[in-house]
C-alpha cells in the first residue's frame, strides 16, 4: 500500500502479451507479396506457418500460369498446412488480396 501511495501508477506485475500486439499492424497485409517476417506477425500464423506461405507461394508462382495471385481470397490459406478456417477467421481482417501489378504487362 506504501509504493502505490509514492506511486499510483506502479504495477507490481506488468501484464505480458503472449500474442502479437495486433495495434502493430498499421496497414493490410497482402499474402501474395509479403514477406514470411510480415505474415508471422498475423495471429495464430508465426514462423513456421509463415514459412510455409511463403514457400507454397513461391512454388505455385515457379510453376507459372498465375501472373502472381496465388492467394484470391481468405479461403485460399486452408491450402498450407497447420491453417484451417478458425485461423483464417482471425487473420482476414488483416489480409488484402490486391493485385500486385494491377497495371498488367507492357503498361507504361
Amino acid at each position: 500500500m506504501c509504493r502505490w501511495g509514492f506511486y499510483p501508477f506502479y504495477v507490481a506485475q506488468p501484464f505480458v502479451e503472449r500474442d502479437i500486439d495486433t495495434r502493430m499492424l498499421a496497414d493490410k497485409i497482402n499474402p501474395n507479396t509479403a514477406t514470411w517476417a510480415s505474415l508471422a506477425r498475423l495471429p495464430g500464423i508465426g514462423i513456421t506457418r509463415a514459412r510455409a506461405i511463403v514457400e507454397y507461394r513461391e512454388k505455385a508462382k515457379a510453376s507459372g500460369g498465375n501472373k502472381g495471385i496465388v492467394f484470391s481470397c481468405c479461403g485460399d490459406l486452408t491450402k498450407i498446412k497447420g491453417i484451417g478456417p478458425v485461423t483464417v477467421k482471425k487473420i482476414e481482417e488483416y489480409l488484402v488480396f490486391r493485385d500486385p501489378n494491377p497495371a498488367g504487362p507492357g503498361a507504361k
